[in-house]
């Protein structure tokens, strides 16, 4: 009779061990309070009315922070050119020889639409015009391009794709963006914008020359930061020559 009652005794025991394991197992529990141990990842999709309209379809922003500085992470995916001429074509504000004049940081608005703003931290180099091939501009005046990207205040914006310009360099640059005229409720409509980041900006062959004056076959050389890949095509002055005889001719 002992046995027995030690044998009911010892399988209840295994029984109620058993239940419990079954009520803990991870399978049964949702626990809808916790919280993800790496950085938030969202994606925000490019409105069509948008001044970076050559920026296509998804954005990615994501952010750490430090005691200091909060860093924070831009990405997009851009519109490529497979020719000079088909660049060309597509840029709509200015193709220009410039030489850059200074830096700075500041917020801009880059929607287009009054009721869904867009504000990024942006790097705008003043440039002054030296040589036009396209484009409602002259030589002498002075023109402003934006990128997103910088640090201001404790945020630190990178954007994988950010050309950083030298104050003083000349270059030949491809510049697109909305006609300010038409968009004068917007003051940020004004800055012009890279067609693409590998294919907006040249290195001039010498500094102070034409380009029109040097030899056709000459090769402008694009400038992307060290480790970005290259853009794929290659713009000599004969290029340049002929981009500003249509824009002329129309």
């Amino acid at each position: 009779m002992k046995k027995l009652f030690l044998s009911l005794a010892l399988a209840t025991a295994f029984l109620l061990v058993l239940a419990s394991c079954v009520a803990d197992s991870p399978l049964d529990i949702a626990d809808d309070t916790a919280q993800p141990t790496h950085a938030t990842q969202t994606q925000e999709f490019a409105k069509t009315q948008d001044i970076d309209r050559n920026s296509l379809a998804r954005t990615v922003d994501f952010s750490t922070s430090s005691n200091e500085i909060r860093t924070e992470y831009f990405h997009a995916d851009w519109q490529s050119y497979r020719s000079t001429d088909a660049l060309a074509a597509a840029t709509e504000r200015y193709i220009a020889r410039v030489k850059v004049l200074d830096e700075r940081t500041q917020l801009i608005n880059s929607s287009l639409s009054p009721d869904l703003p867009s504000y990024k931290i942006n790097t705008v180099n003043r440039l002054k015009v030296l040589e036009v091939f396209k484009g409602n501009t002259q030589p002498g005046e002075v023109i402003e391009v934006r990128q997103i990207g910088g640090q201001l205040d404790s945020v630190n914006l990178i954007n994988s794709d950010f050309v950083p310009l030298t104050v003083g360099d000349e270059m030949v640059v491809f510049l697109g963006g909305v006609d300010p005229e038409e968009y004068k409720e917007f003051p940020d409509a004004k800055f012009a914008v890279v067609m693409n980041p590998k294919q907006s900006f040249y290195r001039v062959p010498s500094t102070g020359v034409n380009i029109m004056e040097q030899r056709s076959e000459t090769v402008l050389e694009s400038i992307i930061p060290e480790g970005m890949h290259l853009s794929g095509l290659v713009l000599t002055v004969g290029d340049m020559v002929r981009i500003a005889e249509r824009s002329h001719a129309e």
